[in-house]
């Protein structure tokens, strides 16, 4: 049994059961019974209720405590998760596999850095590698991890799990050197001043390529706020964590499938980091 949508209208079992258990809880088999003929009028035997009631919890819907049931949070959680993938989905803030196979490249855009940041990690995690072929990532700077929440950065730590993943960047500032020895704990394999084109950054995944376009004046003001200044040599946290999570822009993305791309793409990469 998956996600339930309540209606207007007559109700079915299910929904007049979830319904009842979204307002009132815990409840037992015959406090449901009573509660869904009363307030739906179903013209139902307890005992369909109650094989009902045992289908749900069976399905991880709902939770038995001391002969009651309530609704099951965790299940909760797993629909409203699957409810906002489609919502970003069909917004373009999410990734789609289906529209990227059915048309061969798909776009997307972005306003704030966070969103491309979730982005990058969805693509490491949920493009299909059945290869296991070496995941690219060619940055102009490193991602900084310390943006991301617990579930994102565990997120990322799988990913890096997943298969080899090189990483290049083309800044080496302190921020970028400190990335770069967190990314090698974690286990990917990263070179700094490599010969990475200033726009777009490039990803890839399995057969499918990714192009991150930056917008000029945020790439400009990161850079200057991750620079050494003077005898102070440390970063500007003031006007880069701002920087980081109120930028308002136009991130643009283009993902296309292109195993031949892709394949030139690793193929230079990892032969750069063979001559280092």
């Amino acid at each position: 049994m998956g996600l339930i949508i309540p209606k207007a209208g007559k109700k079915s079992s299910a929904e007049a059961i979830f319904e009842v258990l979204s307002e009132e809880w815990p409840l037992s088999v015959r406090e449901l019974y009573n509660k869904t003929r009363r307030k739906y009028a179903l013209e139902i035997t307890y005992q369909a209720i109650h094989k009902k009631v045992k289908e749900m919890e069976n399905s991880g819907i709902l939770k038995k405590i001391d002969q009651k049931y309530e609704l099951n949070l965790q299940w909760v959680a797993n629909e409203k998760e699957l409810l906002l993938k489609i919502e970003k989905r069909y917004n373009k803030e999410s990734l789609s596999l289906a529209q990227v196979e059915n048309t061969g490249t798909t776009n997307y855009s972005f306003k704030t850095p966070m969103e491309l940041a979730r982005f990058v990690i969805d693509f490491a995690t949920e493009f299909p590698n059945p290869e296991n072929k070496p995941t690219i990532f060619k940055w102009w700077s490193l991602y900084p991890t310390f943006s991301l929440s617990d579930a994102e950065y565990k997120k990322m730590k799988d990913a890096i799990k997943l298969n080899e993943l090189y990483i290049t960047g083309n800044c080496s500032t302190p921020l970028d050197k400190s990335l770069e020895e967190e990314y090698k704990k974690l286990g990917a394999k990263v070179q700094l001043k490599s010969e990475n084109p200033q726009n777009p950054d490039t990803l890839v995944r399995g057969d499918y390529v990714c192009y991150i376009y930056y917008p000029p004046k945020f790439r400009i003001q990161w850079k200057k706020y991750c620079e050494s200044k003077g005898l102070q040599k440390k970063l500007n946290l003031v006007k880069l964590l701002p920087h980081l999570y109120e930028t308002n822009a136009k991130f643009n993305v283009i993902i296309t499938k292109n195993p031949e791309v892709a394949d030139i793409v690793r193929e230079q990469v990892i032969k750069a980091f063979k001559k280092k």
